[in-house]
């Protein structure tokens, strides 16, 4: 799995991953500025790579999500703080159903079951 340098796919990126062969990439805050263009990077990266290749959206170990235009689960902490399972399910629920708005992007939909 490789970073890539920008929200677009350029010839250059292009040109190394296929190279390499690389079928996957992780996708951080520099590669996201709206839902339209991270669509259209994943497409092109999909095109590129295959449609069976992971492109995953970095959280670096927590609750951090990229894309400001979908929706986010309060912290861990803050979840704990509320002290109420029920509210934890309910939330755990909603953000394993955000994959398919990500999927919807292009982001491979493998979450958490």
């Amino acid at each position: 799995m490789v970073d890539i340098p920008g929200p677009e796919l350029d010839a250059d990126t292009a040109a190394h991953l296929r190279r390499y062969g690389i079928r996957s990439v992780c996708l951080f805050g520099k590669n996201v500025v709206d839902e339209a263009q991270l669509t259209r990077l994943c497409a092109d990266l999909r095109a590129l790579m295959g449609e069976d290749a992971l492109i995953a959206l970095d959280h670096e170990g927590g609750a951090i999500v990229r894309p400001d235009f979908w929706p986010f689960a309060p912290s861990a902490m803050a979840l704990g703080a509320a002290d109420d399972v029920a509210l934890t399910g309910q939330v755990s629920g909603g953000w394993r159903g955000n994959c398919g708005a990500w999927a919807s992007t292009g982001i491979s939909r493998r979450c958490w079951t």
